[in-house]
Parts: C-alpha cells; structure tokens; sequence
C-alpha cells in the first residue's frame, strides 16, 4: 500500500513539474538592447527571459522554437539572436559581441560604463537600506535596555516600525532608484 502511495504521489509531482525555460542574455559591450520580434518587447542586456515551453512543443529534434529577436548596440551594430533552445536543460546563457569592425564602439562602451556605474549605484543603494534596517533594530533593543526592559525584541515587529522601502524602475538606460 505505501508503494501504491509513494508511486502515485511521485507521478503527481511530475505531472507538476514545470515548463519554465531561462534563457540569459549577455552582450559584449554590455548595455545593448534586446529587441523580440513580433511583441516589440525590449530590454537592455544582461537580461534573463522565462519561457513557459511545455514539452509537448518540442520539436522533433528535441529543440524547441522562441520568438526571433535581435540584439541592437546604440552605434548601430546588431546581431540576430539564436531563437531555438536545444536540449534537456531548463537554463540556457547567450552572450553577443558586438560586431567587429562596426563603427562608433565609444558609444557602446560609453553605454556599458553608463550601466555599471548605475548597477554600481543601486548596489550600494541596496546595503544602505539593509544597514538602516539593522540599525533600526539594534537601536530599539538597546533602547530597552536603556529603560530596564526586557530585550526581548521581535524582529518583524521592528521592521514594521521602521522599514526602509526601496523601489527601482528602468527608464531606456537610466535606473531610478527611491527610498522612504
């Protein structure tokens, strides 16, 4: 009986097994634009895309067919994108270099320096908050000790006293980053 249990159960569970694929994307410089054809959607690299691919859309060859797209550099340069996952893998990585011999690579790498001083930006904005929070709660604990309290302190109760919130949006190549 707990085979019967154990088998069932182990089919349930793969009939729930997902159908989510990854597909990563890099450029050399990084900063292009990542452009899907046919939904116009774009997205400045490094992004990561998620494909709900059941198997039964596999093709015969064991690959499975996405959206074309290609991949655009502010100078101009453009490569087309690989639009066929094959494979057993649930995550797959593309990396694009920006044609050689294609003028105006200052721009691109102009682009990507851009990019990293923003991603550096956000990061920092990020541990700042993270240290505010810490300090929100190490200043309430020791406020009680202060007062003769007992320092049994919740940490949840604390971040919903003084939580920092912080929120990014992307505008073309321009992170947006705000705190309260």
């Amino acid at each position: 009986m707990r085979a019967l249990v154990a088998a069932l159960f182990l089919l349930a569970l793969s009939a729930c097994s997902t159908n989510t694929r990854q597909l990563s994307i890099e450029t050399n410089p990084s900063g292009a634009t990542f452009y899907e054809e046919g939904t116009g959607a774009t997205h400045q690299a490094p992004i990561t895309l998620y494909y709900s691919l059941p198997e039964t859309s596999r093709e015969a060859d064991g690959c499975f067919t996405i959206r074309p797209y290609v991949i655009y550099w502010t100078s101009g340069a453009a490569v087309q994108g690989a639009n066929r996952l094959c494979g057993d893998n649930l995550q797959w990585a593309m990396r694009y270099d920006r044609p050689v011999g294609h003028p105006n690579l200052a721009a691109d790498l102009r682009v990507a320096q851009y990019q990293q001083a923003q991603a550096q930006f956000l990061a920092q904005q990020q541990q700042l908050a993270a240290a505010e929070t810490l300090a929100a709660i190490a200043g309430t604990a020791v406020q009680g000790l202060a007062n003769n309290q007992t320092a049994q302190v919740s940490a949840p109760q604390i971040m919903q006293e003084r939580r920092v919130r912080c929120s990014s949006r992307v505008v073309f190549s321009t992170i947006y980053t705000d705190c309260n």
